[in-house]
């Protein structure tokens, strides 16, 4: 990534609010970055290594704002400002060749969309709405998808017989056997 553009993804861990156990590990967060064209991409359980910079973040943050934590609310607040305009503007960064945050940032040439652009997809697909409960109408029942998904539109892509992909946008969630009506996760994968 290149600092002044929108990231095309965005590492995680697998817990609140980024992950989630439904379909593709997605949390309402999760699907909201899809939609920002953001491909959530998760480390594997257990293993917060694979986010190593992330997690020493919150060791620094932690040790130095909530390390005994502030006796109220206010003063919290007040730690974690003075912590934020350290971190961003005063103290320097090994891996920003000795500079700080504020002397590399640009802001994205991406604006924030207003209303954020409905997954698109091809004539293949056959396209559902996910219900407020996470459900989907089909064949003349009803099949759960997850309640991340309420109000988003999923591509079901026909495999074989009685065998769909469900897809979020470019996301693979599972695949939805027609006679249980059930769908199944799979890795995430992007198409």
């Amino acid at each position: 990534m290149t600092f002044g553009t929108s990231p095309s993804s965005m590492l995680s861990d697998n817990g609140p609010p980024f992950g989630s156990h439904g379909l593709g590990g997605l949390s309402r967060l999760g699907v909201w970055l899809l939609r920002l064209g953001a491909q959530p991409i998760f480390i594997e359980p257990g293993h917060p290594e694979q986010n190593g910079r992330h997690e020493r973040f919150h060791e620094t943050l932690k040790a130095e704002t909530a390390t005994p934590p502030r006796a109220s609310v206010r003063a919290q607040q007040a730690a974690f400002n003075r912590f934020k305009r350290s971190y961003n503007e005063e103290r320097p960064h090994e891996a920003l060749a000795m500079r700080t945050p504020s002397e590399v940032y640009t802001p994205s040439e991406r604006s924030m969309p207003i209303s954020l652009p409905e997954h698109e997809y091809s004539d293949a697909f056959g396209v559902r709405r996910v219900r407020k409960d996470g459900s989907v109408k089909w064949d003349r029942g009803y099949v759960f998808i997850g309640e991340a998904m309420a109000g988003e539109l999923v591509g079901l892509e026909a495999v074989d017989d009685g065998h769909w992909h469900v897809h979020l946008g470019p996301m693979r969630l599972g695949v939805l056997h027609e006679r249980a009506r059930t769908v199944m996760p799979l890795d995430t994968d992007c198409d």
